[in-house]
């Protein structure tokens, strides 16, 4: 857990587009009133590249505690080690053009995120259109009975109180590929899940105008829609054992690299995990089994009768 003086971290690369990170990362800072700390990858024109930065932060900023942090080698392991005391660490916008952005894929970043202990921030460059006061925050209620953490859920409404903005909490339910014998059962146990995380954190946060919402299909696809004109898309990130599956998974990867706005990944530590409501989740797996094994067995008579 950050101490009450971990810093705000920005990644910065030669280009345009470290300014954008830096100026979010500064406002960041100022909001929740913690230092600013600059890590800058070693290149020819890294002295250009901080002064730069360092006016920007001044022009936005002045009394703010800024550190410059001397230029490293590998910007991914720098930020990876800090990750894991900083308040946030902040990153500029993915990009095909490795000289203008401060990495070119999602694959990049997810390192980072894997052994982070604090949000990871990937700020895209703003819209046309001028933002709405709402973030959006991309939430997994787990009807399937796995484990899953409301630290997406409690960061975001942290974000929203500072900010004075509307909270947009949404879970995009997929159906299995196989799927689901129930699926308006599913739906409603995702509903009332969602429901009761929401009105845990309504009383901690009751200045945060909330909407939620449980929807089906491609959460990627949903889940970019949803963050156009926004502040700031939050999406949870799973810890370092499953950087595997964090890297061929398509959501997060997808969500990094096509979101319209600031995303914020941040780290659901196994520590924080919580089991879900079992009686609800065995319902639904009572009523699948009670569906699937008569059919099972219609099927398998044939073969039973051929067989004797």
């Amino acid at each position: 857990m950050a101490s009450s003086r971990a810093p705000i971290m920005v990644g910065i690369a030669p280009g345009l587009s470290h300014r954008v990170a830096v100026a979010w990362a500064a406002d960041e800072a100022a909001r929740r009133h913690r230092p600013l700390h600059l890590l800058c990858a070693r290149h020819p024109t890294v002295e250009h590249t901080v002064r730069e930065a360092l006016a920007l932060v001044a022009a936005r900023h002045p009394q703010l505690e800024t550190v410059v942090h001397p230029p490293v080698g590998s910007l991914v392991t720098a930020l990876r080690h800090h990750a894991r005391t900083a308040t946030a660490m902040v990153v500029g916008p993915l990009g095909q053009d490795a000289s203008d952005s401060t990495f070119a894929t999602a694959s990049d970043v997810l390192p980072i995120v894997a052994y982070a202990n604090c949000p990871v921030v990937v700020v895209h460059p703003p819209g046309g259109s001028a933002p709405r006061d709402r973030l959006v925050v991309g939430v997994n209620v787990g009807w399937d009975g796995r484990r899953h953490s409301t630290a997406p859920l409690d960061c975001a409404f942290e974000a929203a109180r500072l900010r004075g903005v509307a909270l947009h909490v949404l879970y995009v339910w997929r159906p299995p590929v196989l799927g689901v014998l129930d699926e308006r059962a599913a739906m409603q146990d995702c509903r009332m899940i969602l429901s009761q995380r929401v009105t845990t954190l309504r009383a901690r946060y009751p200045d945060v105008e909330v909407r939620q919402e449980v929807r089906r299909g491609c959460p990627s696809r949903i889940l970019t829609q949803e963050a156009a004109d926004t502040l700031g898309l939050i999406v949870g990130g799973r810890g370092h054992s499953d950087l595997i599956d964090m890297l061929s998974a398509p959501v997060l990867p997808a969500v990094l690299r096509r979101a319209p706005c600031p995303v914020v990944v941040v780290p659901c530590p196994a520590a924080s995990h919580h089991s879900l409501e079992r009686p609800r989740i065995n319902r639904v797996r009572r009523r699948a089994r009670s569906a699937v094994i008569p059919r099972l067995r219609r099927l398998l008579r044939p073969i039973r009768a051929h067989l004797r």
